[in-house]
């Protein structure tokens, strides 16, 4: 697209799909004699007469037959896989894609944010955890609105603290659940002066395994439609190795659409995937506040709406590194967009902004 100087792909519809074509075709072939000879330097044995070629059609109709003998056989089943995708170009990339050029990686700045989650229901009452609020820290706030699930460490300590003397970030005098081995990092966005004086303060503690399966209040009602979205089994904790408390809050936000852990842990517990975007990265209508909106244009508007409902301030950007092409859940075929029910953020929820370097969300 480069050599084409074009951007979009609406600038390949309008240019034509054939006329593309033969210039891609062109380009891929442009070094085939200097990639002979390079490879014949080498002393490799490479039948150049009879290669192959992906843009070949013979190897694409292999590829179908042989699709199609698995399909007849009941051997293939249509569902969602988290890759790389570039909205721009508008399709999903492989990893080899993402190896190929310096570039790949860009610094870029992106608002990282530690959101609450109010836990409700019998099981966070008979824990003694109703209306404490779990913290969860994430540096895509723009997946938020696709949050179904939290995830914690089965092994990790989890600690509950009131807010400290003076007031945790999010405005209000709550207690706080997060790891225990991570408590010291958020002491000051408690309340306490010192990590010692927010240890002190600790009233109970938990392990990742007695929490599967508490509720807690969504953020946003969205996706609250269970009839239509198949959300019934949404909205709360589950367990998985995979959290660590090498940062954040030793609890991990979970958006099935936009990570391949996430997806993977939520499908195990009969959560579904929901995509938020269109095929160009643009909110879907059914996210009423952003719709339209590019996800990395959507990051502060969204941390403003959390934090009218429970005192979210602006946060100053970080640094991060983060790839040219982000992750998304994609398949096969998508059906035709739904409406959504009100998209009004709860009244019991809240974040506050952070300020540690992360992996970011995708840039191009």
């Amino acid at each position: 697209m480069k050599q084409l100087g074009i951007t979009e792909k609406d600038e390949i519809e309008r240019m034509g799909i054939a006329t593309f074509n033969a210039k891609a075709r062109s380009s891929v072939l442009e070094y085939t004699h200097e990639w002979q000879d390079y490879v014949t330097r080498q002393a490799r044995w490479v039948d150049f007469e009879r290669g192959y070629k992906t843009l070949d059609t013979s190897y694409m109709e292999s590829v179908l037959w042989a699709f199609k003998t698995l399909y007849d056989k009941g051997l293939a089943y249509e569902g969602y896989r988290v890759l790389p995708y570039c909205w721009r170009d508008e399709t999903p990339l492989s990893n080899h894609e993402l190896r190929m050029d310096d570039d790949v990686y860009k610094m870029r700045q992106d608002p990282s944010v530690t959101v609450t989650f109010p836990l409700v229901g019998p099981k966070a009452a008979a824990l003694g955890l109703e209306d404490v609020r779990a913290l969860a820290w994430t540096t895509t706030p723009w997946t938020l609105p696709t949050n179904l699930a939290l995830a914690v460490g089965p092994d990790i300590r989890y600690v509950v603290v009131p807010a400290g003397p003076a007031g945790a970030r999010d405005g209000g005098d709550h207690r706080y659940l997060l790891a225990d081995e991570l408590l010291g990092n958020h002491a000051t966005d408690l309340g306490y002066a010192s990590p010692d004086a927010a240890r002190q303060a600790i009233q109970a503690t938990v392990t990742g395994a007695e929490l599967a399966d508490v509720a807690y209040l969504r953020l946003f009602d969205y996706y609250a439609d269970a009839d239509v979205y198949g959300t019934q089994d949404a909205w709360r904790i589950l367990v998985d190795d995979y959290v660590t408390t090498s940062d954040g809050t030793g609890i991990v936000h979970q958006a099935p659409a936009y990570g391949e852990d996430d997806q993977r842990v939520t499908a195990a517990a009969g959560i579904p995937v929901v995509v938020s975007l269109d095929d160009g990265g643009r909110f879907l209508p059914q996210v009423e506040d952003v719709a339209g909106q590019l996800w990395m244009d959507a990051n502060r508007p969204i941390i403003r709406l959390l934090g009218s409902a429970g005192g979210c301030c602006a946060r100053p950007a970080t640094s991060t590194r983060t790839r040219t092409a982000g992750g998304a859940a994609t398949r096969s075929s998508t059906g035709p967009s739904r409406a959504g029910s009100s998209g009004s953020p709860t009244s019991r929820t809240g974040c506050w902004p952070t300020t540690r370097r992360s992996p970011g969300c995708p840039r191009t």
